[in-house]
C-alpha cells in the first residue's frame, strides 16, 4: 500500500502563519518652552534648599583649578560605604596629591529638579587617582539651570521628565563640566507624574553658557553614528552652524535610521565632551525627523 505525499514539495508557513508588519516604536517625550514656574496649574515650586544654580556655584566660587572635588564637612572625603577611595584620597596622607579637595560649610544641601536624561549615562573619571566608572548618570534640571549626577547604579527608577530630589554631599569639577559625584537620599517626588522638559532653542554654536542645560538643535546630518566612532553624530543647520550629538549605545543598535543626509531635530542636555559641546540622545523621543 503506497503512502501519500504531496507531490509539490512542502507546505508554505505563510500560508497559514502571519508574517507580522511593521509598527514605528514610539518613546514620547513631553517638551515645552516655558519655563517650569510659568506653567499655571502645571507649574512647579521646587523644594529644594538650594537651587541647581547656586549648587553650581559652590564650584566656581570657590576654586578654578582644572580638577577639583568639594565634600560636607561632616564626610570630607567619601570614604567607606559603596565606594571607597582609600588614603590617596586624603591629602593628610598623600601630601603630593595634586588634585585639591576642599570642605564645602554650605554641604550637605537638598536639590530638586526634572531628569532631563534617562539615568543611562556612561561616565569614568579619575577620582583621587583611580578610575570611578558610573553607569546610572543623568542630569537633573531647575528653572536657574542643570547638573549631572554621578550614579552607578544599572536599576533605574525614573526617567524623562520625572522629578527628583536628593541630598547632595559632595561635588566634582573636571575642566569645565560640573556634577554632584556623592549624594543620598535620592527620591522621586509625584511618582506618577511626568513634566514636560525645559528646553530653549539653539540657534548659534554651543558653548560653556549651554552645560548641563537643554537645548533644541535642528539640522541634516553630515557625519553618521557608527560603531567606529562611538556613536557620534554632526549635523548642520541651514546657516552653516554645526551641532554634535552623541547617541546612546543601546540606542543606536536599533538601527534608528541616523544616516547621512537626513534632516532632524535633537533635543537633549549639553555636556562638554573633550572640547566638543554635545547634546546627549538617549531615547527616540528625543528625535524628529524632519523628512517625514
Amino acid at each position: 500500500m503506497g503512502a501519500c505525499a504531496d507531490a509539490e514539495g512542502p507546505l508554505n508557513p505563510e500560508d497559514y502563519y502571519s508574517q507580522g508588519t511593521s509598527t514605528q516604536v514610539l518613546e514620547p517625550i513631553g517638551f515645552s518652552d516655558k519655563k517650569y514656574a510659568e506653567r499655571g496649574e502645571d507649574s512647579i515650586a521646587f523644594q529644594g534648599e538650594t537651587s541647581i544654580a547656586d549648587t553650581l556655584a559652590l564650584i566656581t566660587a570657590t576654586e578654578s583649578e582644572r580638577t577639583w572635588y568639594g565634600f560636607s564637612p561632616l564626610d570630607p572625603y567619601p570614604l567607606g560605604g559603596d565606594r571607597t577611595f582609600g588614603d590617596n584620597c586624603d591629602p593628610f596622607q598623600n601630601p603630593n596629591y595634586p588634585e585639591p579637595i576642599r570642605k564645602i560649610d554650605e554641604l550637605p544641601t537638598v536639590i530638586e529638579g526634572v531628569v532631563t536624561l534617562h539615568p543611562r549615562y556612561f561616565q569614568k573619571i579619575r577620582v583621587c587617582g583611580e578610575d570611578q566608572r558610573y553607569y546610572g548618570a543623568y542630569f537633573l534640571q531647575d528653572d536657574t539651570g542643570g547638573i549631572l549626577i554621578l550614579k552607578d547604579s544599572r536599576v533605574t527608577d525614573f526617567t524623562f521628565g520625572q522629578r527628583v530630589r536628593l541630598r547632595v554631599r559632595g561635588l566634582y569639577k573636571s575642566f569645565d563640566s560640573y556634577a554632584v559625584v556623592t549624594f543620598d537620599n535620592e527620591e522621586v517626588v509625584d511618582p506618577g507624574t511626568k513634566h514636560d522638559i525645559y528646553f530653549e532653542e539653539a540657534t548659534e554654536a554651543l558653548d560653556f553658557d549651554d552645560i548641563g542645560q537643554v537645548r533644541r538643535v535642528r539640522g541634516t546630518i553630515y557625519s553618521e553614528p557608527t560603531s567606529t566612532n562611538f556613536n557620534a553624530m554632526f549635523i548642520r543647520d541651514e546657516n552653516g552652524v554645526s551641532y554634535a550629538a552623541s547617541i546612546d549605545r543601546e540606542l543606536a543598535q536599533r538601527n534608528i535610521g541616523l544616516k547621512n543626509g537626513v534632516s532632524v531635530q535633537l533635543t537633549g542636555p549639553v555636556v562638554n565632551s573633550y572640547g566638543d559641546f554635545v547634546v546627549l540622545i538617549s531615547s527616540l523621543g528625543q528625535i524628529e525627523r524632519l523628512d517625514d
